[in-house]
């Protein structure tokens, strides 16, 4: 895990050596379904492009390669009272 702050942004960057995961095989998080109802899996995917302004990922290309997820929040300015 990384974590950088350049300019009005913070970077966190975290790496894994783990099985590669692709994303887009994951069915979209369903937040307006009952809660029985919910597929399994996906809220963590739908927490964090909700929370974050960017998110790049780069997928192992072969076992045992790193798998790499940038999260990029950018500040918000707010005047002083």
């Amino acid at each position: 895990m990384r974590v950088e702050a350049a300019d009005d942004a913070v970077y966190i960057t975290l790496t894994d050596w783990g099985l590669p995961f692709d994303p887009d095989s994951v069915r979209p998080f369903d937040v307006d379904a009952p809660v029985e109802a919910r597929a399994r899996g996906g809220m963590g995917l739908r927490i964090i492009d909700w929370l974050m302004d960017d998110v790049a990922r780069e997928t192992a290309s072969s076992f045992g390669g790193p798998n790499v997820l940038v999260l990029s929040k950018h500040a918000e300015h707010r005047r002083a009272r």
